[in-house]
């Protein structure tokens, strides 16, 4: 059987890319987990978050146009580009899932979660949650298949058009899980005993708006480089999605900087919460927030963005897609790791019961000296590599699904397994 040149690279690199993560991966969970680190929650907890609100993202939107153009999808912008995108949130939240177990003590006993469900725990949650969501896209891209050509199987044919008469049930239920996971991974980080009450309860609404703003822009920078790297019948495609993705990224992003700015707000204005805003606003977090947050997540994608929607710019949508991903990764590494990098000095009461424990003000009121000491965060081999590989085989993935699955308009199965 002849492999066009292209093909044949994509099977490469995606052979290459899957050993290199896989292996990456592996090497990782040969170090310990420094279990006495002074910043427990580090860059798997980052890792996972990430890639599991961009997978959300990616699929909640491509569901909202499906959902909401229903019986009429040849107005929806994404429908040429719907199988696609939901094998990349399938593949943004596999990395997800992997780094929610490796980034637990005992990484071999993770199952515990299932088999011993705390539902009064929010991480077994989204040990949950991350497999309803995978449900649900896998299903999506099931009936998404049934849309298609018949294959050459009857038995799969049966299979699939059974599953693709439900697809407006499954399209909701997704819809449903990505958003619970949303707004649990943010709770997870707002009702950390360091954050104020003030905004416990802000933080998973704020992840749900995150989830938009990072899954538009990871799938304008994936459908980008498929454009770049196209053949140049598909470079010369019709690009009437860049249009109306940029308007939606622009809102996204607008809406996003109001919650922000809210968030900062509350935070300043607070007097408990001035400890970590000052990390943030003149501490060593300063550049994390007005040049990676700031300028690059909310300043660079509102300009881009615009050019993009009135222009119908690819460029620009990729400039804006860039900073949004930055964007994205700071805010949820602030979101992690400032609530741990502050520590209290605490000391028994003399006036309390026994067993109490209370602010030993006196360090400040009378010596000058602060009652909180602030922690180092470094990043242990054992997260970094994890992280690394999860990245490296999150790009894999996407090549695995070019190769064996019709992600495409019209394509027909390849795979024997699909024929």
């Amino acid at each position: 059987m002849k492999i066009s040149r292209n093909r044949a690279a994509t099977l490469a690199f995606t052979i290459l890319f899957l050993i290199i993560g896989g292996a990456l991966m592996f090497y990782g969970l040969s170090f310990s987990i420094p279990n006495d680190a002074p910043v427990r929650w580090g860059l798997l907890v980052i890792g996972y978050v990430f890639f599991g609100v961009l997978g959300t993202g990616v699929s909640t939107y491509n569901s909202l146009h499906r959902a909401f153009r229903w019986g009429k999808q040849e107005e929806n912008p994404l429908r040429a580009l719907s199988s696609r995108l939901e094998w990349l949130a399938l593949a943004a939240l596999v990395p997800g899932w992997i780094m929610v177990f490796a980034s637990v003590y005992k990484p071999l006993e993770t199952m515990y979660i299932y088999t011993s469900f705390n539902p009064f725990s929010r991480i077994a949650w989204n040990g949950v949650l991350y497999l309803l969501v995978g449900v649900g896209i896998i299903l999506s891209i099931i009936a998404l298949m049934g849309e298609k050509k018949e294959t050459d199987r009857p038995a799969w044919n049966k299979l699939i058009k059974l599953i693709a008469a439900a697809d407006i049930g499954i399209i909701l239920y997704t819809i449903a899980v990505d958003l619970m996971l949303d707004a649990n991974l943010g709770a997870v980080f707002g009702y950390l005993s360091t954050w104020v009450l003030d905004f416990g309860a802000f933080l998973p609404v704020m992840y749900v708006v995150l989830s938009f703003y990072g899954g538009i822009a990871i799938l304008s920078l994936v459908n980008y480089a498929y454009w770049a790297l196209g053949s140049r019948g598909e470079r010369d495609a019709n690009g009437e999605w860049v249009k109306p993705v940029a308007r939606d990224g622009l809102i996204a992003t607008l809406v996003l900087s109001f919650m922000f700015s809210w968030w900062m707000w509350i935070m300043m204005t607070n007097q408990e919460a001035w400890p970590w805003t000052s990390l943030l606003y003149s501490g060593p977090y300063f550049k994390l927030l007005w040049d990676a947050i700031v300028f690059a997540g909310l300043i660079v994608p509102i300009v881009s963005y615009i050019a993009a929607t009135f222009r119908g710019n690819r460029h620009a949508l990729l400039i804006g897609s860039i900073g949004s991903l930055v964007g994205m990764f700071s805010i949820v590494y602030a979101s992690v790791i400032i609530p741990q990098v502050i520590t209290w000095y605490y000391s028994n009461s003399p006036i309390s019961p026994s067993n109490s424990i209370w602010l030993y003000e006196l360090r400040t009121m009378f010596n000058g000296a602060s009652p909180y000491s602030l922690l180092q965060f470094t990043i242990v081999p054992h997260d970094l590599y994890i992280f690394v590989g999860g990245a490296i085989f999150f790009i894999a993935m996407m090549g695995l699904g070019a190769l064996i699955l019709p992600l495409e308009e019209d394509e027909r199965p390849r795979h024997w397994f699909f024929r």
